[in-house]
């Protein structure tokens, strides 16, 4: 993965939700925020083993994988910290658009990890076109 591709995500994973929104830690939130974090710490494993493999099929499945999984804990960390009624600082369709975002490039990262299997280029390209939506991290909030 390109090294400019990572500082924006990262800033939209980890101020996206979590730390701005929620006014009290509770023991769940704290979990799901290491599991995001967790999830966030095996991508530089699997972009080494994409590169060492030069776009192996599994590699790069496993890669998207990866991303899989760091969306899943985004969504969950999102439905502890903003989709709460408590939490008036955003909008009903800022939340709406969060929620959207996520599941759609949860979907689109399946997608590539599954035809990177057959064709790891492609599901490469599905991957990268996918963390393009990372690169404005706002939601129009």
């Amino acid at each position: 993965m390109p090294r400019s591709v990572i500082p924006p995500w990262w800033t939209t994973s980890t101020t996206g939700c979590g730390c701005r929104f929620a006014d009290l830690a509770t023991s769940r939130l704290i979990w799901v925020n290491f599991a995001h974090l967790f999830t966030v710490s095996l991508l530089p494993f699997t972009t080494s083993w994409v590169a060492k493999t030069h776009f192996g099929g599994v590699a790069v499945c496993a890669y998207a994988g990866v991303f899989v999984l760091v969306n899943a804990t985004y969504i969950a960390l999102c439905s502890e910290a903003v989709d709460k009624p408590e939490v008036p600082v955003l909008s009903q369709g800022a939340r709406g658009m969060m929620r959207l975002r996520s599941l759609l490039t949860l979907a689109a990262f399946a997608l590539g990890g599954i035809v990177a299997l057959w064709h790891p280029l492609v599901g490469f390209g599905v991957i990268c076109c996918c963390l393009i939506t990372y690169l404005r991290p706002d939601t129009g909030a």
